[in-house]
Formats: structure tokens, C-alpha cells, sequence
């Protein structure tokens, strides 16, 4: 009786999906899209970010005050700098799926 027991709560958790590390490709940037598989691509409305695949910039640009007045020293090369990249066409993504498969975790891009 009590194999039966543990059994059934076995098979109940595993059904439920509580969460589980999926791997995808990003097809499609705007709207989001990201592939797990032949049968299942993700869509943005299912689809939480965190923080390390959302592009991250600095604007360098800046002024100098001199006696004669100000003047401008942007640099085209340098006036903005990409700290993080964010998620491109073909980026491999490791994910969390959570509630019960009904949304997806990007927690970082796989590099292979």
C-alpha cells in the first residue's frame, strides 16, 4: 500500500513540471521567439528575461568647460559602449520553465 502511495506522488510530481532546465534557439528577436524543440517554439508572452540577456549601454558622450566656453568632444567610436549583448537571431539560451510549464526563464546564452 504504501509503494502505491509513493508511486502516485511520484507520478504527480513529475506531471506537474514544478521546474526543469530547457535549452532553445532564438528564431525571431521582435516579436521574441525562442525554439525548444521541432514541436514547441516559445512566444514573448511566455517568456520572463533576466537581466543577463537584456542589452546593457553606456552613452560615453561628454563636454569639456573651457574659459573660452564649452565645446564638444564626442567620438563616434566611442560615444556609446555595449556593456551586455542582448539575445540575437541563432543565440543558444539556457531557461528555467516554471508554473507548471507555462512560462519560460532566459537565464543566460549558452556558449557551445
Amino acid at each position: 500500500m504504501l509503494q502505491e502511495v509513493q508511486k502516485a506522488i511520484k507520478n504527480m510530481a513529475d506531471s506537474m513540471k514544478l521546474t526543469d532546465l530547457v535549452y532553445g534557439e532564438v528564431t525571431s528577436i521582435s516579436p521574441l521567439k525562442i525554439k525548444v524543440d521541432q514541436k514547441l517554439e516559445l512566444t514573448s508572452s511566455v517568456i520572463i528575461l533576466t537581466s543577463a540577456v537584456i542589452e546593457k549601454k553606456i552613452n560615453y558622450s561628454h563636454t569639456h568647460g573651457y574659459s573660452n566656453g564649452t565645446t564638444s568632444t564626442e567620438s563616434p567610436d566611442l560615444s556609446e559602449v555595449i556593456i551586455v549583448e542582448g539575445l540575437l537571431i541563432g543565440d543558444k539560451v539556457i531557461m528555467l520553465r516554471v508554473e507548471n510549464g507555462q512560462k519560460f526563464i532566459v537565464l543566460s546564452k549558452v556558449v557551445v
